[in-house]
C-alpha cells in the first residue's frame, strides 16, 4: 500500500498495479533521456542486490553477476564489457577477491620483507559514512591521519586553525609533503580564533600553499572540508563541522559526512569545483612566513571587534533561550545563512 506523500521512484509492475486507485491523486513524469542512465542503473542495482541475497553460495553470486554482465554486453553489442567480468583467481577456490593496494616493490623493500600492512582508512573508500563523535566510531584525527597516508593530493578548508589541532595531524602531513604530495589550505581570521603559530607550522611544509580570508565581515566562510585525492580514483572528502582544533578532531560532538567519489560522484565533483573557485577568488590571499604581521593585526582586530570565543573555551553554566527567543534566533540564522542578510532589526513587543 502506497503511503500519501512525495516519491521519486521508477514505476515497476507492483507500483503500477497499486496506482490503479480512483481515490488517489497521482502525479507522474516521463523519464527523460538526460540522466536516465543513473536512474535506471540505481534501480537495477537495488533489484540485483535483492537477487544476490537469495543466492545460496558465493559461487552462485559471482555467476549471477557475470551472467548479468554478459547479458548487458550482448544487448548493447559492447564486446569490451567482457573485460568487466569478475575474475575468480587461479581457480583453486573459485572465489572473487578485492584489490586493496598497488605499490612498487623497488620502493618498499622493507614492506616486502617484513610484510608490513599498508595504512588505509578504517572506513570505506567507496561507501559514504557519517562521523558524529561517538566512541563507537574512529576519531576524526585518527581517520584523517590514515587518509593523509594514502593520498596523492590534499585540500583543506576550515574557518580557523589551532596549534593543538595541527599537532594531531602534523606528522603524517610532514611525511605526505616530503614524498611530494601537494597540500592546499584555506582558512580565515574569523573571530581571531586562528593561531599564528598553527598557520606558520603548516606553511613551513614543502609543497604546501596556504590562503587566508581577511574579509570576514563580507565573506562568511564557515565551511569545513578535508579532501583527499587519489590517482587511483578512490578519492574521499569529509564535510561537516570540524575545524582544525583538538576538541573538534578528537572528542567534540561534531558531525562530519565522509563522501567518496565512487559513491557520490556528482557531489564530490562539486566539492572539487567549489574549492577551486574559492582558491582562485580575490577574497583569499596567499600566506607566506613574511606575512605574519598582517595576520597578527587581522586576528587582533577580529578579537577587538567581537567577543572572543576560543576553540577551547570552557563554560560553567548552561544558557538556554526561551521558546520565543529560540524562534527569533532561528529566523535570524535563516536570514544570515540562507539569504546572506547580516543587518537585522529585532523588535520585541
Amino acid at each position: 500500500m502506497l503511503e500519501n506523500g512525495l516519491y521519486e521512484q521508477l514505476i515497476n509492475q507492483v507500483i503500477d498495479r497499486e496506482l490503479n486507485d480512483d481515490k488517489k491523486l497521482i502525479k507522474t513524469r516521463k523519464l527523460s533521456e538526460e540522466g536516465s542512465e543513473k536512474i535506471l542503473s540505481r534501480y537495477v542495482a537495488e533489484v540485483v542486490e535483492l537477487g544476490l541475497r537469495s543466492c545460496g553460495s558465493m559461487a552462485e553470486k559471482i555467476d549471477l553477476a557475470n551472467n548479468l554482465i554478459e547479458n548487458v554486453k550482448n544487448q548493447t553489442s559492447q564486446s569490451s564489457l567482457s573485460d568487466y567480468a569478475i575474475a575468480t583467481g587461479d581457480g583453486s577456490d573459485d572465489m572473487a577477491n578485492e584489490l586493496l593496494s598497488v605499490s612498487d616493490k623497488a620502493n618498499n623493500v622493507q614492506a616486502v620483507n617484513d610484510n608490513i600492512e599498508v595504512i588505509r582508512p578504517k572506513t570505506s573508500l567507496v561507501e559514504s559514512s557519517l562521523f558524529t563523535g561517538s566512541d563507537k566510531e574512529p576519531k576524526m584525527f585518527e581517520e584523517l591521519r590514515n587518509e593523509i597516508a594514502s593520498a596523492d593530493r590534499i585540500d583543506m578548508l576550515v574557518s580557523f586553525i589551532r596549534c593543538a589541532g595541527v599537532r594531531l595531524i602534523l606528522k603524517p602531513l610532514e611525511e605526505f609533503t616530503a614524498r611530494g604530495g601537494r597540500l592546499r589550505i584555506i582558512t580565515t581570521s574569523y573571530m581571531g580564533v586562528t593561531e599564528i603559530g598553527a598557520v606558520e607550522e603548516l606553511a613551513k611544509l614543502p609543497n604546501t600553499e596556504v590562503k587566508i580570508c581577511y574579509e570576514t565581515k563580507n565573506v562568511g566562510l564557515h565551511a569545513k572540508a578535508y579532501v583527499f585525492y587519489r590517482n587511483t580514483g578512490f578519492s574521499t572528502a569529509y564535510i561537516g563541522s570540524s575545524n582544525i582544533s583538538r576538541k573538534a578532531l578528537s572528542n567534540g560532538l561534531e558531525w562530519n559526512l565522509k563522501i567518496t567519489r565512487k559513491d557520490l560522484t556528482d557531489t564530490f565533483d562539486k566539492v572539487e569545483e567549489t574549492f577551486e573557485i574559492y582558491w582562485n577568488s580575490r577574497e583569499f590571499s596567499y600566506f607566506g612566513l613574511d606575512d605574519r604581521e598582517q595576520l597578527k593585526k587581522a586576528l587582533e582586530a577580529e578579537r577587538q571587534s567581537k567577543p572572543h570565543i576560543g576553540a577551547d573555551t570552557q563554560y560553567t553554566f548552561d544558557l538556554r533561550p526561551y521558546n520565543y527567543q529560540q524562534e527569533i534566533l532561528d529566523r535570524l540564522d535563516a536570514e544570515r545563512q540562507v539569504r546572506g542578510y547580516y543587518r537585522n532589526l529585532v523588535v520585541m513587543k
